[in-house]
């Protein structure tokens, strides 16, 4: 029988001991460098709190082994700053991460990117927009917020890009959604 309640729960379960067992990073230097040196199947934590960092990412992962940044699972990991971009990349997971009060766009997906996908992230009160999709990429959104931008929610300028959706709620941005 499957139950939504006890699978959520032991999701839960499941988010409360690797948070437990795994060593977290909350310093903006160590994040920028850890990030330029993450391989196929390297998983990146970052800790509860607001750091301030800007970082480029242009990694391959691989479909088996994706590299993953994950924030604290209670969602307190908020990244502040001006903007990050993701270019040429593929197969980046990132989870349970706010990007907030950013005095640029949110995220920038650039350079046909594929298989770059957000679990549990929240996109806000950018100066700019939400999240920009500048190239043909293949972008994935599950239980995301993207709110309170003061540009485009989500902003796909290439007509080719594929964005897969899921749950996801766009509200209050000052622009299109």
């Amino acid at each position: 029988i499957k139950n939504s309640a006890i699978s959520t729960y032991n999701d839960s379960i499941s988010q409360l001991l690797l948070y437990c067992k795994n060593i977290w990073v909350s310093n903006p230097d160590s994040i920028k460098n850890i990030i330029r040196e993450l391989k196929p199947g390297d998983t990146l934590y970052v800790d509860s709190g607001q750091i301030t960092v800007d970082f480029a990412l242009n990694q391959l992962g691989d479909a088996s082994q994706p590299i993953v940044i994950a924030g604290s699972p209670n969602m307190k990991t908020i990244f502040t700053g001006n903007n990050s971009s993701i270019s040429s990349c593929s197969n980046i997971h990132l989870k349970n991460i706010i990007f907030s009060n950013r005095s640029g766009k949110n995220i920038v997906i650039q350079d046909s990117s594929a298989n770059i996908k957000f679990f549990n992230c929240q996109f806000l009160n950018s100066k700019q927009n939400g999240l920009e999709i500048n190239h043909k990429s293949l972008v994935y959104l599950e239980n995301c917020i993207i709110s309170n931008n003061q540009g485009h929610g989500i902003n796909c300028i290439n007509r080719e890009t594929k964005l897969i959706v899921k749950n996801v709620l766009i509200s209050q941005n000052q622009q299109n959604g």
